[in-house]
């Protein structure tokens, strides 16, 4: 029964096509809540400086304390509801595909093109859907809110701010264009390297008893080293920007840091405002520095992505089927 209802499930694309799309759409207003509620943290920063220490009021500090543990507790709630959201969306977009991949994979088992893996390429795509960079990708584009709660707090913080934050999505703009080669080079070795195994498993009667292993095997080294040294190549791109990134983000911390002191002195600003947009700042670019780590499993799950429409455009119209004539009842025994 079980069975029957799984092949059931399977069979409606459409369906699911429909689902994961709503899901996807249910992520992006969790993320929008759970942004607002980042900014819990600062928010009681600011009132334990500005009034719980000025007034020396416990009433006040068990009144926002309480507060604040009950917001925590609803983040944590609902990052834990998206997080098992984006599994099930996840799971939705594998089996809105899934049949499709495995019929083009089929069709296109002869294609010359090492790249038409269809089947790889939707784990691939699943696999990022279900990995908490996919899940940060949609905190990134909330920056703005943190951006004008630092101005609400002083607008010299928040121009530091998007000073910062241009200067980081230009060195992950250029990340993106240096790396974009090296991983579809090492991609493309990996599917050598995968058809060549492939290959052996298949004919590995002939492979012992004609004693091709030692060619083979010396193949296979060259495929795996070509590999292996993209591999390296794609890392040795990312690895500076990576450290750029993470570099100006430190610096823009401290420039908040100093620029906000500067005007605490001038009595343009409170100490609790100055802490509180320091952890603003900090939790903001968190999620753009954990995009900028996580590039190249971005990069590769947008390059499966790309793979992946190309091979169901090639290999998922209907097989053509032979034509028969129309069954009679005449019987015709010869002997």
């Amino acid at each position: 029964m079980k069975k029957e209802s799984s092949v059931a499930v399977m069979s409606e694309n459409p369906s699911a096509r429909a689902r994961w799309k709503i899901g996807l759409m249910a992520v992006g207003v969790a993320s929008f809540f759970l942004n607002i509620l980042l900014l819990t943290g600062p928010f009681y920063m600011l009132q334990i400086y500005d009034r719980v220490l000025s007034s020396q009021s416990l009433e006040t500090l068990l009144a926002l304390s309480l507060l604040v543990s009950a917001l925590f507790v609803i983040y944590g709630l609902l990052d834990f509801t998206r997080t098992r959201l984006m599994a099930r969306v996840s799971s939705l977009f594998d089996l809105s595909l899934a049949e499709k991949s495995f019929n083009a994979s089929v069709r296109l088992h002869s294609a010359p093109q090492a790249d038409q893996l269809p089947l790889r390429d939707l784990r691939c795509v699943q696999q990022f859907l279900m990995s908490p960079a996919a899940t940060n990708l949609f905190d990134v584009p909330w920056f703005p809110i943190y951006l004008l709660a630092i101005y609400l707090l002083h607008p010299v913080l928040s121009a530091v701010a998007l000073a910062g934050a241009i200067i980081l999505i230009f060195l992950a703009a250029i990340n993106a264009l240096r790396s974009r080669a090296p991983e579809r080079a090492a991609h493309n070795h990996a599917s050598e390297e995968d058809q060549l195994v492939t290959a052996c498993k298949q004919d590995a009667d002939v492979v012992y008893s004609m004693g091709m292993l030692p060619s083979v095997a010396r193949q296979w080294r060259n495929s795996h080293w070509n590999l292996l040294s993209a591999t390296r190549a794609s890392s040795d791109r990312n690895s500076p920007l990576t450290a750029s990134s993470r570099t100006v983000r430190l610096i823009v911390q401290s420039a908040i840091l100093g620029f906000g002191a500067y005007l605490v002195i001038g009595s343009s600003l409170s100490a609790g405002a100055l802490i509180a947009a320091s952890l603003m700042f900090g939790r903001a670019l968190a999620h753009m520095d954990s995009a900028i780590a996580n590039w190249r499993n971005i990069t590769t799950a947008m390059q499966s992505w790309g793979r992946l429409k190309k091979s169901l455009r090639q290999g998922g119209s209907k097989q053509d089927r032979m034509s028969l004539k129309k069954p009679n009842k005449i019987l015709q025994v010869k002997n």
